[in-house]
């Protein structure tokens, strides 16, 4: 919350600012309301339960279809869009400015052919992948030079 509206405070002097939100924060109500207060426009992969009832395709309907296959919904008022596309799984994003056109391409690694292949994908993703590089590499680093919260009792043997 408190981050989320200091950082589109320092981004409102910016000409054009874009947020990239993870699923932690990311609903359909921040979205709208960086759009409407600051101007910001922004982006970010969204949980199920935040979606508000958006009736998107199921996941199993969709990995049915295969990978690169797509649902969305855009609500008219506000101009928000959710998007659900299959990669290995179903991912959610929702965005106010960018949709599914025009549409690209992205490799994935297929376990069938032993090989990356090209996978079709909406614009959203493409956009996704582009702002958010700095985000999920902070995390992994995160997790992986984790300092422990708890203190090591260590013991020495006095002789």
């Amino acid at each position: 919350g408190g981050l989320l509206y200091t950082s589109a405070e320092l981004s409102r002097t910016q000409k054009k600012a874009l947020c990239s939100l993870i699923n932690f924060f990311c609903s359909i109500e921040p979205i709208k309301y960086l759009k409407e207060t600051f101007g910001t426009v922004s982006l970010g992969t969204i949980r199920s339960p935040r979606m508000r009832g958006c009736p998107l395709l199921e996941d199993k309907a969709l990995l049915k279809k295969g990978r690169g296959h797509y649902d969305q919904k855009t609500e008219k008022t506000s101009g928000v869009t959710i998007i659900k596309w299959v990669d290995n799984k179903a991912v959610n994003l929702a965005s106010n400015f960018v949709g599914v056109q025009p549409e690209g391409t992205v490799k994935r690694f297929s376990k069938e052919e032993s090989k990356k292949v090209a996978v079709p994908c909406p614009r959203i993703v493409l956009e996704y992948n582009n702002h958010m590089g700095g985000v999920d590499l902070a995390d992994m680093l995160i997790e992986l030079y984790r300092t422990p919260l708890k203190s090591k009792k260590i013991l020495f043997e006095v002789v």
